[in-house]
């Protein structure tokens, strides 16, 4: 496994948020469809874009799991990589460093997708579009 830094990108919870409207209003066949054919993870992963390209390869590895589709073989080759740190979203972190407890943490890693965990992405829910 190779790891990567995480990026500083302050507008991750902007793209995810993004994502998970894209999901509701496309389904989940035609987004990892969409996903394949209009994201160019090269290029965001060549940019130092880590977190966008390994979320990105940990949603579709998901719906593929949960659709009963096998994993496209265009992600294959992110697959051997994994964030160097774990990542929270921001309501977590923020939570944390106020009250420096950990059990929430420990129970966003309990609750969090498989898919995502191997790359060190702690989400718990790619369906949070209203």
């Amino acid at each position: 496994m190779i790891l990567l830094e995480v990026d500083k990108d302050k507008s991750f919870p902007l793209f995810t948020s993004h994502l998970s409207h894209e999901l509701k209003r496309k389904g989940d066949i035609e987004f990892i469809n969409t996903v394949l054919l209009e994201e160019n993870l090269d290029t965001i992963f060549s940019s130092g874009q880590y977190r966008r390209t390994l979320y990105l390869v940990a949603m579709i590895e998901y719906l593929c799991r949960i659709n009963n589709v096998p994993v496209k073989k265009e992600i294959q080759k992110y697959q051997e990589y994994k964030l160097k740190d774990l990542t929270f979203f921001d309501d977590v972190e923020t939570y944390f460093h106020v009250t420096e407890k950990t059990d929430l943490k420990e129970q966003v890693m309990r609750d969090s997708l498989p898919e995502f965990l191997k790359y060190n992405i702690a989400e718990r829910n790619v369906r949070r579009a209203v």
